[in-house]
């Protein structure tokens, strides 16, 4: 009589647990969980056919630490791009600037941060301070082509172990995209960047030149 109780039992259990996969509901399911690396791809990215994407993705790749991303957003002829980029640092760096900013420059900049000598990667958080930064057309027919953003004002934090650093300051930047194919992307093609009065230091163009 026992063993016909067990049995009627134990058949619905072996059933239940092939049909669920049942695991060990006492074990944790750490190995399943995603975990975010330095560079990760756990970040959700627009498609790039939208000029709005592309400042949507520069935010979202500078708190996802991943550099091919953050680099993907920037106008690279050796990439096939019909433009070259150009960064337009704060004037008060003018003489550390001499010569023009590479993309080499641009990408190593974010690597010296993200990958530090010592220490471990920074927390980044970055936000567009006011709002997404508002897009006009460069010339009164370019708005399917070639745009601009107005003066926007940014800022982000590095969260170290120990400390916090602010970055902060005004930015205006171009866009443009081919009009050879409809699904041809948009590409930062130049960045201007302007401190803060009284906060020179604490813009992105000293970050980037510390970071060179």
């Amino acid at each position: 009589m026992h063993e016909k109780a067990l049995s009627s039992i134990v058949v619905p259990l072996t059933f239940l647990c092939a049909t669920l996969a049942c695991t060990n509901p006492f074990t944790t399911r750490e190995g399943q969980v995603e975990k975010p690396d330095v560079g990760s791809e756990s970040g959700i990215y627009e498609e790039p056919t939208r000029a709005e994407n592309i400042l949507i993705n520069l935010s979202r790749s500078l708190e996802q630490k991943n550099v091919q991303r953050y680099m993907d957003n920037f106008s690279d002829p050796a990439q096939g791009a019909e433009k070259s980029f150009t960064f337009m640092g704060d004037a008060a760096f003018q003489d550390q600037l001499i010569g023009s900013w590479s993309l080499r420059d641009e990408e190593s900049w974010f690597r010296n941060v993200i990958f530090p000598v010592s220490g471990r990667s920074p927390v980044i958080r970055f936000s567009y301070v006011d709002s997404l930064p508002r897009l006009q057309p460069i010339t009164a027919t370019s708005f399917e082509d070639s745009v601009e953003t107005d003066l926007f004002r940014y800022r982000f934090t590095l969260e170290y172990a120990d400390s916090t650093q602010t970055v902060e300051g005004r930015a205006r930047m171009r866009l443009y995209r081919s009009l050879k194919t409809a699904r041809e992307p948009w590409l930062i093609y130049y960045w201007e960047d302007r401190a803060l009065d009284g906060a020179v230091s604490r813009s992105w163009t000293a970050l980037k030149i510390r970071n060179r």
